[in-house]
Formats: structure tokens, sequence, C-alpha cells
């Protein structure tokens, strides 16, 4: 599971938040406790669990 949340933290954009990181890991511990054990797939579930994650650059409108 550690290697899971590692590798969802590390395919954010930084700066992450404490918000994303507990999301990732109660995802994470959920489809756990529901027996899934690959690292991949918990990271997979989890990422999808967060949803969109846009650069906060990126969400910013242009300036005129």
């Amino acid at each position: 599971m550690s290697k899971a949340l590692e590798a969802a933290e590390t395919s954010l954009p930084h700066p992450v938040s404490d918000q994303q990181l507990r999301s990732l890991a109660a995802t994470i511990l959920k489809v756990a406790g529901d027996g899934e054990r690959d690292p991949v797939r918990l990271k997979t579930a989890a990422m999808s669990a967060l949803g969109p994650v846009v650069d906060e650059v990126d969400a910013k409108p242009p300036s005129t």
C-alpha cells in the first residue's frame, strides 16, 4: 500500500496538498480492504478517485 501511495503522490503536480494525500490514502485503504493487493491497481484506483488534477497555473484564466 505504501508503494501505491508513493507512486500516486509522485504522479501529481507539485505541490501536493494534504487533502489530496488523504484522499489517495483513503482510496488505497478502501480498495485494499476489498482484497486488492497489486500496487499498480491500487495506484490506478486512487488516481481515478481523485479525479482530474489540474495544475493551479493552468486553472487560472489568462490575463487580458
